[in-house]
């Protein structure tokens, strides 16, 4: 306040000024770490698995990240960073165990997928989601 009047803030009328219209606040962190550190993996997994790789890969960071069940995969994909980078991705219930189920029948892709990360010799542990599904 001055004799003159109020003088507005140089970042208040520069607030004023910018027209926010979507604020989106997501986990980013550990996504980038986990798909970074899966480097390789990703190229076997196109390889391996053309039709579904990047469900197969958003799928496996859901789990290791949140540890999220099958009904809760698609809050948590949309609450993660990786809903913006890979929008064509959907992962309702009915999908993922559609997905996994169809996964589940491909053993001698699953094998070679294995094969191919522990022959590399750049890996030298798997991280594995061992737990029984039950499917009927």
């Amino acid at each position: 306040m001055t004799p003159e009047g109020f003088i507005e803030f140089s970042k208040y009328a520069l607030s004023k000024k910018a027209e926010v219209k979507r604020v989106c606040v997501k986990g980013y962190g550990a996504t980038k770490f986990l798909f970074d550190l899966i480097g390789e993996m990703n190229q076997n997994l196109k390889e391996i698995f053309p039709g579904m790789y990047l469900q197969i890969k958003t799928i496996a960071a859901l789990k290791l990240q949140y540890q999220a069940p099958i009904k809760n995969m698609d809050f948590c994909f949309k609450q993660s960073y990786i809903s913006e980078t890979l929008r064509g991705v959907s992962l309702g219930q009915k999908k993922v165990s559609l997905l996994l189920r169809e996964l589940g029948r491909q053993r001698e892709r699953i094998s070679e997928f294995f094969k191919r990360m522990l022959h590399k010799g750049s890996y030298d542990y798997m991280l594995m989601d061992a737990r029984i599904f039950l499917v009927n």
